[in-house]
């Protein structure tokens, strides 16, 4: 966050529209930033409903008047930018200013790479227009030069851990999912896993949690079943994960009155049944009274 930020008249202005004092709107601000450094880094946050943005943040009131207060009424005086649909709908403003060191020199490494990989002149054509890159041209391998079919292989890394959490999470999905297919290799799953941990910072323990979590789910369950499906919706997993924690907390009195019912149900509908000896000291300490 800029250190100007503080006392800037756009928090000001964000304060006045939600009616909140200045620390909560400090608060909501530095979740969004990391909302999006975590699950955005292109700053194009507007992948997300305006209601799942407002759970991440914490906010409890209507999602719409939270993104109208951030967007501001121009785009002088917002966090974000209303684009068009195709463009993103949601833009955080200025976001390479906000945004951590490392994440910005993790996005000038992807667009060096990105301009590298467009300069690569493309196949060489024969007379004829012919790509030589095609079947025709195709001839088996020489044993003498490097064998090319197994490029893309080489660019699988991974660990031994990465490879116990594959078999893992192969293993739990024969155990509860009825005619799941068993991976031959789990290479890609473990590249999948390494991915998760190094680019997108989880750790084996929560990968292991929420994909655990995942099988347990009405809608999850058949919808995540490799770790390539688990990072793709790993924010909305998130956040479903937090609704429904939140379901639970505001259910316990409930749960302690059917256990009170099943404890006394033994005695009959009235209750337990009352100790005679018990009436009886009551009744003659109710004489000697």
């Amino acid at each position: 966050m800029k250190t100007d930020c503080l006392n800037h008249p756009k928090t000001q202005r964000l304060q006045r529209a939600l009616g909140i004092p200045r620390y909560q709107a400090i608060g909501i601000l530095e979740s969004l930033w990391l909302m999006t450094g975590q699950y955005a880094e292109d700053g194009i946050i507007g992948r997300y409903t305006d209601e799942e943005i407002a759970s991440h943040i914490g906010w409890d009131r209507e999602a719409s008047e939270l993104i109208d207060a951030l967007a501001g009424t121009d785009d002088r005086s917002g966090f974000l930018d209303r684009v068009p649909e195709n463009q993103g709908r949601l833009l955080i403003h200025d976001w390479e200013d906000h945004m951590p060191e490392f994440l910005r020199a993790r996005l000038r490494k992807r667009r060096q790479r990105t301009q590298e990989t467009d300069n690569v002149p493309g196949p060489s054509r024969d007379n004829n227009g012919m790509s030589r890159d095609s079947h025709a041209y195709q001839t088996k391998p020489n044993p003498t030069e490097p064998d090319q079919t197994n490029t893309k292989r080489a660019k699988l890394r991974f660990d031994d851990s990465d490879l116990a959490t594959a078999a893992w999470m192969a293993d739990l999905n024969e155990k509860l999912q009825v005619g799941c297919t068993r991976p031959k290799t789990f290479n890609t799953w473990a590249n999948t896993i390494r991915l998760m941990r190094e680019i997108d910072g989880r750790t084996d323990p929560e990968i292991r949690e929420v994909y655990e979590w995942c099988h347990h789910h009405d809608f999850w369950a058949a919808n995540v079943q490799c770790p390539q499906k688990l990072r793709k919706h790993w924010p909305k997993l998130q956040t479903q994960r937090m609704r429904d924690g939140r379901k639970r907390t505001q259910t316990p009195v409930a749960k302690s009155g059917r256990i009170r019912q099943r404890d006394y149900s033994r005695f009959g509908a009235s209750g337990p049944t009352p100790d005679p000896a018990a009436e009886g000291s009551g009744t003659a300490d109710a004489q000697d009274v």
